[in-house]
This record gives C-alpha cells, sequence and structure tokens, in this order.
C-alpha cells in the first residue's frame, strides 16, 4: 500500500479482518493512535527534561549552548532544520543526553554475541545484560 499512513493501514485491517484475521474495532483503532502519539510526545518531553537537568548541571555548557543559539538567531532570525543541524554545542549535549538517559525503548536487555567489556568487567557472550549497566558510566 503505497503512499499509506497509520491509519488507512488500520482502516484497511479493519475492513478486511476476516482475510487477515486480525480484528479491529473502532475502539481498538483509536487506541492504538492514542498510543503512538502519547508515544511520541512522551519521548519528546523526557527527553527535553534530561537535556535540561544536564544542561543545568553543567553551568559552562549551558552557556555555549545559549551562546550557539543566540547567535544562530541573531544571523538567520529563526531556528530552522538545517541551522539546528550546524549547532554543534547543542547536538553534543542532546547525544550525550540520549547516552546517560536513554528513550524507554532502549531499555531492554541486551544479549552479547561475544564476551565484551562492561563497567570494568566482562559479560560473557549469549548473557542478557541489564539496561543500566549499558551507557551509564
Amino acid at each position: 500500500m503505497e503512499g499509506s499512513d497509520l491509519i488507512d493501514v488500520l482502516l484497511n485491517v479493519q475492513e478486511n479482518d476476516e482475510e487477515i484475521g486480525v480484528s479491529l474495532s473502532r475502539n481498538n483503532i483509536k487506541a492504538i493512535i492514542l498510543d503512538m502519539f502519547l508515544a511520541g510526545t512522551d519521548t519528546v518531553s523526557t527527553a527535553l527534561d534530561w537535556t535540561m537537568t544536564e544542561l543545568m548541571k553543567n553551568p559552562k555548557e549551558m552557556k555555549n549552548v545559549q551562546d550557539e543559539i543566540r547567535s544562530v538567531i541573531g544571523t538567520h532570525g529563526r531556528l530552522t532544520e538545517e541551522t539546528i543541524e550546524k549547532m554543534t554545542h547543542l547536538n553534543a549535549a542532546i547525544k550525550e543526553t540520549f547516552r546517560l538517559h536513554p528513550p524507554a525503548p532502549l531499555l531492554r536487555s541486551r544479549i552479547y554475541l561475544r564476551t565484551v567489556p562492561v563497567k570494568l568487567q566482562y559479560q560473557p557472550a549469549y548473557v542478557s545484560c541489564p539496561p543500566l549497566s549499558v551507557g551509564s558510566a
């Protein structure tokens, strides 16, 4: 179904429920769409909260990010996707926040395919590693 979005796919499943073997009611579709919107906004707001928290804990970096944003706004008048991509301090702060506080979908346990060092210990291959030991120092 080229050019279809989530709602088109869900409505198609609802219409062809006997062929597909999945039954979706109108309330099921509403719940799925609500989950998609809430998951997206919750993850973004949590990432923003953590980024601001980390910047407040590091005033020097916060000043660097503020100065960078002010210089871009002074030059261009507004932020665009292209100008944000060029902001090295802002991007570094966001990437560091994701490293320290990964979004919820990344919090699953990992199973290593080979022996790897994690927090000064070696995790043997094919052993599940808890998510909080990955990414934090």
